[in-house]
Order: C-alpha cells, then sequence, then structure tokens
C-alpha cells in the first residue's frame, strides 16, 4: 500500500484521524517552525507527506517540544490554510480508493449534515483537490532530492504556496455550492471539531 492510502486510517465515526494516528489517539502534532518564511504550515506538509510509521515516529519527536499552540485551548490561533489542508486531506480520498475509505469519507461528509446533492457535489471537488494535491506530492518527494539546498528550497517554498492556494480554492469553491446554512455549518466544523484536533509545537522565531 502506498504511503497515500496510509495516510488516514480507518475511522467510519466520522473523526478527523491524522498520518500515523489511530482513532481515539492524540491529536496531531504539526511543528512550528523557526524561521517565520517556514510555518506550521511546513512541517505539516512534511508529515502528512511520509509514510505513516515515519511519521508517527517524527510525531514523538515533536511531542518532546514546548506547545506553542493547542487548538483544542484555542482553536482561533491555528491557522486558517491549515485548518483547510487538515479538513480537505482527512475527508478526500485518493483516485482508487478502498471500501474502507470511502466509508470512512461517508462519515465525515454525513457529519455535516449536508443535503445529497450538496454532499455529490463536495465529492465532486475533493476528488478534484485529492488529484491535484497527490499531484503536487510528487512534486514535494522530487524536491526533497534535489542536491542543492538553494534549488530545494526554492521547490520547497513554491510547493508549499501552490498547496495552501489549492485548498484555499477548493474551500472556497465549496462555500460557494452550498447553501447558507450549510456554508455556516462547513464553517463552524472546521473552526471547532477540525482545528481542536491540531497542535503546534515549538516556538516561532
Amino acid at each position: 500500500m502506498s504511503s497515500r492510502n496510509r495516510l488516514f486510517p480507518a475511522c467510519s465515526s466520522g473523526c478527523y484521524p491524522m498520518a500515523g494516528e489511530a482513532c481515539g489517539q492524540p491529536p496531531f502534532p504539526v511543528r512550528l517552525m523557526r524561521s517565520r518564511a517556514r510555518s506550521a504550515v511546513f512541517a505539516f506538509l512534511c508529515l502528512i507527506a511520509a509514510p505513516a510509521a515515519g511519521a508517527a515516529q517524527h510525531a514523538g519527536h515533536l511531542t518532546e517540544l514546548p506547545v506553542a499552540v493547542d487548538g483544542a485551548k484555542n482553536p482561533e490561533k491555528i491557522p486558517e490554510d491549515l485548518a483547510a489542508q487538515h479538513f480537505l486531506l482527512a475527508i478526500s480520498v485518493p483516485a482508487s480508493p478502498s471500501p474502507v475509505e470511502l466509508k470512512r469519507q461517508e462519515a465525515q461528509l454525513a457529519s455535516l449534515g449536508l443535503a445529497p446533492a450538496e454532499r455529490a457535489v463536495v465529492k465532486q471537488e475533493l476528488a478534484r483537490f485529492r488529484q491535484q494535491w497527490d499531484e503536487l506530492e510528487v512534486q514535494w518527494e522530487r524536491a526533497g532530492r534535489q542536491a542543492q539546498p538553494e534549488e530545494q528550497s526554492r521547490a520547497v517554498s513554491a510547493i508549499s504556496a501552490a498547496r495552501r492556494g489549492l485548498a484555499a480554492s477548493t474551500i472556497s469553491r465549496i462555500r460557494g455550492l452550498l447553501s447558507v446554512e450549510s456554508g455556516e455549518k462547513l464553517e463552524r466544523h472546521i473552526q471547532t471539531r477540525v482545528k481542536s484536533r491540531i497542535i503546534i509545537y515549538g516556538t516561532a522565531r
């Protein structure tokens, strides 16, 4: 099984387990990098691009760092773009999903309380998002093999920006497809449930 298919362990309850995390385990950790140019989003992407076992080991190292932001206590301090990526990656499925992945997605969509027609168009947007994200993941892995640090840094920065833009545009399109009431449900879901499962470790310098 590829690392992409192992990012999110199966859960039919509609919760949001992250890379290397089983349902019911602690929230997903994110490291806040020292350079402001390398934000928490950078570390988040590094973890989700890794195989589950490696991500779990990396997460263990991160928990040795001080907590900068605990989404369960201060969800308003979790960056919007980080929450958007967290949500979209958790609820989307790969191009050839397993029955378990499809069941998880249905459970998560059901938890949003969307109408059947809205759920169908949201799934289309999620499929488009995941296809483009996986293409960026290939570029990310290629960038990690760059011999020159400067070239690697430029490539990583460009891909990070592309990922943020992709997540932002996808969320915007999804909101535009929903009724006012459903859009408000989605917003509450991201601001409360999704952000509450993100912990940022480390300090910005």
